[in-house]
């Protein structure tokens, strides 16, 4: 069985931040998939698809499971899966 963290990007006064390659995001580098809903999808699939680099060949090589009921197939960003239904045995298989 995987273990599922959440990680957030949120300074101390409550400012939520996007991912942007800082060095100390380990738990995106060690992650072996990613787990995200549809907007996230669309903000992430936008902004690193086009990057190189380690963080950037990372997440665009890895899973991504895409909870969504508004999307539809086929997702453009490599490796990414649409789940409409059972998102934690849809994302263990």
């Amino acid at each position: 069985m995987s273990m599922l963290v959440a990680t957030e990007f949120v300074t101390l006064d409550g400012v939520m931040e996007a991912l942007s390659g800082e060095p100390e995001l380990n738990e995106v580098l060690e992650a072996e998939a990613h787990l995200l809903g549809r907007v996230t999808y669309e903000s992430f699939a936008a902004a690193w698809a086009v990057r190189e680099g380690e963080l950037a060949d990372k997440l665009n090589s890895m899973p991504k499971y895409v909870v969504s009921s508004t999307l539809e197939e086929p997702l453009e960003w490599s490796n990414s899966r649409l789940v409409r239904g059972d998102a934690p045995g849809e994302s263990a298989s």
